[in-house]
């Protein structure tokens, strides 16, 4: 009886390993605190060429080989498999952005490298042809599914909407570099996976900011008018009232997302 060719069962236990994880992920929605939406295809494809070698891989458990096998090579590929199933998955949250440089009103053309630090930005996205803000009444409605959009056409466009009521959910970022009645209801944003996250929001001018702790969500209401920090214009929330709200099941929200 021939022995297994355990260099074979290796590449079948990696690639069938890369494999369940990923659609474990894809299946609990966890995939989202990972990489963009756009690119969840991308990995079904990948996904389903990871099964596809590993099946034609079998054939290959019963040739022995003679050579000894380098089981150190393959560590490159075992050991984040084996962080993948042994870390829990967790959504980023502000200490991991503290003490960076703050940018306000960032173009996109200044997108692509300012995604390479996790600073704030304010408008980050030019409004994308067609879309509209969602307003309801006299009040603009900011969610998950248009954060990006609003932030961009708000401050691009402040003097249409100033007076105007909002609502928004973020959560509390407060930095050293703000003032004592201020801080952002912020989201981070994700344009292609977690290397990339910045911080996206409104900054908001609210008398009681102290009693406001980082990182904690709330639900926002207030009246647009313009601000100046640190010589540019940008939208700002007068805020009327503020609620404690639970955390969102997704954290993020995303540029190029069609709704």
């Amino acid at each position: 009886m021939k022995k297994l060719n355990a260099e074979a069962l290796i590449k079948i236990i990696i690639l069938f390993g890369y494999s369940i994880f990923s659609i474990n992920s894809i299946r609990t929605g966890k995939i989202k605190l990972y990489v963009h939406p756009r690119i969840v295809p991308f990995i079904i494809f990948g996904i389903i060429v990871m099964i596809i070698i590993g099946m034609i891989s079998v054939k290959d458990l019963c040739s022995a080989y003679k050579r000894k096998v380098r089981f150190s090579k393959y560590l490159i590929y075992i050991i984040p498999l084996i962080m993948a199933f042994s870390i829990k998955a967790k959504a980023i949250d502000s200490s991991m952005i503290r003490n960076k440089s703050i940018t306000i009103n960032q173009n996109t053309n200044s997108m692509a490298s300012a995604s390479k630090t996790q600073n704030i930005d304010y408008s980050s996205i030019s409004p994308s042809e067609g879309k509209k803000l969602n307003i309801e009444g006299n009040t603009i409605i900011v969610n998950d599914e248009n954060f990006v959009f609003s932030l961009d056409e708000l401050n691009e466009n402040i003097k249409k909407y100033e007076k105007m009521k909002i609502k928004i959910t973020g959560f509390v970022y407060k930095d050293k570099s703000f003032k004592e009645n201020e801080f952002v209801a912020a989201r981070f944003m994700m344009t292609c996976c977690t290397a990339d996250m910045q911080v996206v929001g409104l900054m908001c001018n609210f008398q009681n900011t102290k009693a406001l702790n980082n990182d904690t969500w709330v639900e926002i209401t207030g009246k647009l008018e313009k601000s100046d920090y640190q010589g540019q214009v940008s939208a700002c929330i007068k805020v009327d009232s503020i609620k404690k709200i639970s955390k969102p099941d997704n954290q993020y929200v995303y540029p190029f997302v069609n709704k």
